[in-house]
This record gives C-alpha cells, structure tokens and sequence, in this order.
C-alpha cells in the first residue's frame, strides 16, 4: 500500500496513541529474528485516533529513540489505522491491475466520504470469480487523507528515517501472527491501550475491520493499579466499580461481530485471536468467549522469534503482546 519503491528494510514503525514501536527483524531459519527494538512515548497532542496533527514533534521524539537504536538513515515501513482508514469491497469486471484501480477510483466517487483526488488510494484483488455477468473480479479498496501519509512521512523524516511503504494494521498484524494465506478466513481481536479492532483476513487479504475506542488501559488499572497487568486474572463481577469498562468492551465487540454478519450475510465462523495488550490479561479470552457467544482465545507470536537468551523475561512479554504491528512491518519483505 502506497509503495515509493520496493522496500525490504527489516524495520518497522508503529504509532500508536500512547506509544511509538520500532523493531528490526531478519529472516532466520523460518522465524523472525529480533536483531532490535524499543519505544518511546508518543508526546501529547501529536497523535491520537490514527491521526497525527504535529508531525515535527512526533519526529523530534521519534528521532531520539532512532538515535539509540543506530538506525539514522535507514528505510522504515509503517502503518495507518483507526477511523479515517476508508476500506470496501468492490466487484469489478475482469481487467488488469492498472485498469481495475481506476474503474475503482471512478466508483470511489460514489461512497467515498472525501474527495478522491484528497485520498490515497489502493486496491488489492481478493478473488477472481465468473457468475451470469461474465468474468469478475472483487477487490480490496482502501483509502486515507493524503495529509497523513504526508504527515507520517515528515514525521520520519525529521526522525532520520526513509519512508519506503505504508499499509493497515490489520495486515501487519496477520503476518506477525504468522497468518497463512489460503486456509480460510482468519480473524483477531487486536485490543490496544487506548483503541482496539476487530479484522478479518481471507487469502491474504484484509475483507473486514472495525476500530473501537475500548482499550486495556483503563481496565487494567481499575484492577489493580499496582500490578503488572499480564499477571492479573480477569473476572467478571457486575458489581464491581469496573463493570462498565467491561460492559463498553463486550459491546463493541458484539457489535463488530454483529456488523460482520450483516456485512456478509453469515456468522464468523473462525475463532477470535485475542492479541496485543488485551493478551496480557489472563483469563479475558475466557471472559469474551462466554459474554459474546463465540470462541475467543489467546494468539502467541513468541514461537516465530529468535532473539537472545540473556533477554529479560519482561521484554519478552513486550514482544509478545506490545511490538505486534511494528514486528509485522518489519517483516514485510523478509519473508
């Protein structure tokens, strides 16, 4: 997605709300191996909900953590998500690549929120199929404001990094996961600090998400503020004075499983696989799997890295559950 050249940097970069990952992976006997990686707080007011509006002070802090890391003038891939991530299914004619993009262009016009000369757009062929039509073809669209990628791209730049490729989330999360293409549909329950999703891949391609503003953060807190939120057993208690966090969750999970139905005309059939910090909470894939009807549980990536046995056990649960999108960005063209 918005290629400037092909890439193959083996680092990638995540901004969050809260917080911005860089990791640097190479391709190592089958796994990824971990040849570095850190974070830094994502200053106030610079970024929030996928948009970053101080693309200079973003880079400022991002460029100090660059510096630790060794990697000024290095080629970066990175992400956007959240709400101003346009997506839809389109069923086009059967033509080629070139020409599919712009009939998709064409037709952006008539449900694209924006105009389509103020996007950046992309489209990903999802199957080929024939009905009484004649030959089709249906395609992934996925568009955002111009002014962030252009936004993300200063904000590199000022770091002392090299912008070379930008795609969702939700992609960069199945390949960390270590998602294989062609066996059936696939789907996560991605539940960061501040925001979470709910996708679905098919074939390798992105055919459903949905951004929530539920996050871990405050419920993890309303626990136990004290304690590390990885070694907390989740429980459900109506009464307690975090019902409601608990209650918002489910509910935006329902309604995303419920928009997914609607969408498709069918239940997800596949399990969710809880990832990201919500992963840490032991005992919530439980929780979920009895409150919404539906088979949750919890995705592991530490079995697809090699990294050094001297790393402290904390930093391996930082991996596991914090560095997701920026571990399959970086992994975008070493395997």
């Amino acid at each position: 997605m918005f290629n400037r050249r092909k890439a193959a940097p083996g680092i990638g970069l995540a901004v969050g709300v809260t917080q911005a990952t860089i990791a640097r992976v190479k391709h190592s006997k089958g796994k990824l191996q971990v040849a570095g990686f850190g974070s830094i707080p994502v200053p106030a007011g610079t970024a929030d909900a996928g948009l970053i509006s101080d693309p200079a002070k973003l880079g400022q802090a991002l460029g100090e953590l660059v510096g630790r890391m060794n990697l000024k003038g290095k080629q970066v891939v990175s992400s956007l998500g959240g709400p101003q991530v346009f997506i839809r299914n389109i069923v086009l004619p059967r033509m080629k690549i070139n020409e599919l993009k712009e009939a998709a262009i064409f037709e952006a016009t008539t449900f694209l929120p924006i105009p389509v000369e103020e996007a950046a757009i992309d489209v990903y062929p999802v199957r080929h199929f024939e009905d009484e039509d004649g030959k089709q073809t249906e395609l992934f669209f996925v568009a955002v404001r111009r002014p962030q990628v252009e936004n993300l791209r200063v904000a590199c730049e000022v770091a002392g990094l090299d912008l070379v490729a930008v795609e969702l989330d939700p992609i960069a999360l199945h390949r960390a996961m270590g998602g294989a293409d062609g066996d059936g549909p696939q789907a996560y329950l991605y539940m960061g600090n501040t925001r979470s999703f709910i996708c679905v891949m098919k074939n390798g391609a992105l055919i459903f998400q949905r951004y929530f503003s539920s996050g871990t953060s405050a419920i993890s807190q309303a626990l136990d503020p004290e304690q590390d939120p990885h070694q907390v057993l989740f429980e459900v208690d109506m009464e307690s004075s975090h019902q409601y966090l608990v209650r918002d969750l489910i509910t935006q999970a329902s309604r995303s499983l419920e928009y997914f139905r609607v969408q498709f005309n069918d239940e997800l059939q596949t399990p969710l696989v809880l990832c990201g910090t919500g992963a840490r909470i032991r005992g919530l894939d439980k929780t979920l799997s009895e409150t919404l009807d539906h088979n949750v549980v919890t995705g592991d990536v530490s079995a697809r890295l090699l990294f050094s046995s001297k790393l402290p056990e904390s930093e391996r649960q930082d991996l596991n559950y914090d560095y997701l999108i920026s571990l399959g960005l970086a992994a975008r063209e070493v395997i």
